[in-house]
């Protein structure tokens, strides 16, 4: 590979340089030694191995450059107790940047690329690490680290590596220790067993920045553990990716998987740091469960969780969860939150989407078998002792048995975890929920404290075999200032439980009567900005409009959620129903009713 963008890792390396050209040579008097490894004469060692020998004996952080001269193939790097600058991608020894081109660094027969030991401090740059050929057994294809202390990549390739556990990086620290990834790519490895791409375990933390690319890497699951194609999580471990996890396969967890581990939780925090680019989750695939994301709890009650703050999880599949699959572990379910502030704290880095970017959406994931059947699998299960909080949130155009299915047979959850399916501020369109159940939301079970919350959404062109929208099969369902509009009138609900156990209220919708006698209920159809082109924002002059009493908080797209429009007579108060607010204020003249352009809260 040439060209890589470095962007905070160039900081580093320059500072790195500096110091070498300011004579800082290999002495024990110095802060730091500097050691070059190349073919010409300049260098100071001609083998890179020889170099770090050097390096370990000289007290302090060292630096090593390596010239991308030639490439270093049977190579069986080790590093131990040492603080380290590896870097490579010099042209010559003398250069005083980087070059054109990484420098390729292959394995040796049945070895890591690069193993890492010790109380070890490593950075690691300007390389292609490629070509080990390890075990089931073994693991860390392209990166071993095995010891204690952090290990920062940065401008790297870990490429078209195997081994059984973790294909191109493995983290097995025998303390607390750090991976960071800026502006690598982990991509074309395989692990025979589990964590394709990276196997993140132990008592680790791990952190990618969104120049990282984790894609087209498998977990083949020869002792039956395929999890994480893209990432393998397992407690203590926890991992915060900002970065593209694309076109990964697995049987559990395409993308990325999240397990629990004896009385370890483990998690993962998607999240952005660019806001014309949110963290992406695309194109994975599970042969089972789980194509973007799985998570199962440990059988102890060692919780897994998966959060996601402006995300974007698109054309994954898998036989069910195309998208997300919260599986249950000897009734211990996992936990899912989008845009929530009660498992995942928010990094401090993240920021959210611009406006007009696509974000915080579950678009275009299919329910499907490894030949592309289709199948009843939901685009996001959520399994015995589970809870799912998706805020601020798009789900458009998935196929598959249900949208959202929710198994709700257990009440709360030997491990804490609530049993509940909470949904605010969300759209819900042009989806396909085709066979059985055929229904949008399908929760069954019935248990006794398990809940389902859908609050300020707007439901609509959903195709639909069921007969009704929503199967409320739950002990408590609760469903308030949304919009429910299905052209092919299946009822909006469909509940038995007991009938003070059932809230609604302010809801507008083609089919009322199986809401009860809710405050608010209004029968009627919502005229939207451009339905057809699939704008689900309200129209200024349609129904739901400044009807429901005020709320706090944000909408769909992030602004305001309640602003009293003067132009128009409050229902029972100044909230749209939906999940979006017109914005604007506007004359009643400038809104006649079939003035959609200047009416709908986003006019210039």
């Amino acid at each position: 590979m040439s060209t890589l963008t470095f962007n905070r890792a160039a900081a580093r390396w320059s500072r790195i340089v500096i110091a070498a050209t300011l004579g800082i040579t290999s002495t024990a008097s110095h802060a730091f030694s500097v050691f070059t490894v190349g073919t010409d004469g300049a260098c100071s060692h001609t083998t890179i191995q020889a170099a770090i020998a050097a390096a370990a004996a000289e007290p302090g952080p060292n630096t090593i450059f390596v010239t991308n001269e030639l490439s270093y193939a049977h190579q069986e790097i080790i590093i131990n107790d040492q603080e380290l600058n590896l870097i490579g991608g010099h042209d010559t020894c003398t250069s005083t940047g980087p070059g054109a081109n990484l420098t390729t660094i292959s394995a040796a027969d049945g070895h890591s690329v690069i193993a890492i030991g010790g109380t070890s401090n490593v950075y690691l740059a300007g390389f292609v690490l490629t070509g080990a050929n390890l075990s089931s057994a073994n693991r860390g294809g392209g990166i071993y680290f095995g010891g204690v202390g952090s290990l920062e990549l940065a401008g790297m390739a870990v490429t078209a590596n195997s081994a059984g556990y973790g294909g191109g990086i493995a983290m097995n620290p025998s303390g607390p220790s750090t991976l960071t990834l800026l502006s690598t790519v982990v991509n074309l490895n395989t692990a025979l067993n589990n964590g394709g791409g990276l196997r993140i375990e132990g008592p680790t933390t791990f952190v990618t920045d969104g120049a990282t690319f984790i894609t087209t890497n498998h977990a083949l699951g020869q002792d039956d553990t395929a999890f994480g194609g893209g990432v393998l999580v397992v407690g203590p471990a926890t991992a915060t990716i900002n970065s593209s996890v694309n076109n990964n396969t697995a049987a559990y967890g395409g993308g990325i998987a999240v397990l629990g581990h004896d009385g370890d939780a483990a998690s993962a925090s998607l999240y952005s740091v660019n806001a014309a680019s949110p963290v992406s989750v695309y194109g994975n695939s599970a042969s089972a469960n789980g194509g973007g994301v799985y998570l199962k709890s440990s059988g102890s009650g060692a919780l897994a969780v998966a959060c996601a703050q402006d995300f974007s999880f698109q054309f994954n599949s898998a036989q069910s969860g195309a998208a997300i699959y919260a599986d249950v572990n000897n009734g211990h379910g996992s936990a899912v939150e989008l845009n929530g502030p009660f498992y995942c704290a928010i990094p401090s880095g993240a920021v959210p989407c611009a406006e007009g970017v696509s974000c915080n959406e579950i678009v275009d994931n299919v329910s499907q078998d490894t030949n592309g059947n289709s199948t009843a699998g939901a685009t996001v299960l959520i399994e015995s002792g589970g809870e799912f909080s998706g805020l601020r949130f798009a789900a458009r155009r998935n196929h598959g048995g249900s949208l959202i299915q929710f198994v709700a047979d257990t009440g709360t959850s030997p491990g804490g975890v609530g049993d509940d399916v909470y949904l605010y501020d969300c759209l819900l369109a042009d989806n396909v929920a085709s066979g059985s159940p055929g229904t949008l939301i399908e929760a069954s079970g019935g248990h006794a404290q398990t809940q389902l919350l859908v609050k300020n959404c707007t439901i609509a062109n959903n195709q639909l075999d069921a007969a009704s929208v929503i199967h409320a099969g739950v002990d408590f369902a609760i469903v308030t200032d949304s919009i429910v509009y299905q052209p092919a009138s299946q009822a909006t609900l469909d509940f038995s439980g007991a009938a003070d156990h059932l809230t609604t209220a302010y809801v507008l919708s083609n089919e009322t009567g199986s809401l009860g006698g809710g405050t608010g209920i209004s029968q009627g159809a919502p005229t939207f900005v451009d339905a057809a082109n699939h704008d689900y924002h309200l129209a200024r002059t349609s129904l739901g409009v400044d009807y429901a009493p005020a709320q706090a908080g944000m909408d769909l797209d992030g602004l305001p959620r309640t602003i009293d429009l003067s132009d128009i007579t409050d229902t029972f108060g100044p909230l749209d129903l939906g999940a979006y607010e017109i914005q604007t204020q506007l004359p009643p003249s400038a809104c006649a009713v079939a003035d959609t352009i200047f009416c709908n809260g986003f006019e210039p």
